[in-house]
């Protein structure tokens, strides 16, 4: 199945995951019938786990993102959960966490951090 978009710079359709072969064991059955995931399984047939990392500026939706997707994944039965460092940092540092905090010529911030 050849895609009605225009090819990308450098495709070479050997290399399409539905085109891969999977390794034996790499991914259970209902899994190799999902083009999205033929890749991961052929890359990495012994990945047990994934983990998503959401970077970003402040209020884009980042925390929303990630709650749905852990909903989403817990209701397909796979364990998820969110860590937020930001959370995190604020409940076990004690000082003051401005802008200086993020400082990388500021010594005392680097070893707080």
């Amino acid at each position: 199945e050849e895609s009605a978009f225009a090819p990308a710079i450098g495709h070479d359709p050997s290399t399409h995951p539905k085109r891969q072969k999977l390794p034996s064991g790499a991914a259970p059955d209902e899994f190799r019938a999902v083009s999205s995931l033929v890749d991961r399984f052929v890359s990495t047939p012994d990945a047990k786990s994934l983990v998503f990392v959401m970077v970003g500026l402040p209020a884009r939706g980042k925390s929303f993102v990630s709650m749905r997707l852990v909903r989403f994944l817990r209701w397909t039965g796979s364990e998820a959960q969110v860590f937020n460092v930001g959370k995190h940092r604020r409940k076990t540092e004690t000082g003051v966490q401005d802008a200086n905090y993020f400082d990388p010529s500021s010594t005392s911030a680097v070893s707080r951090r």
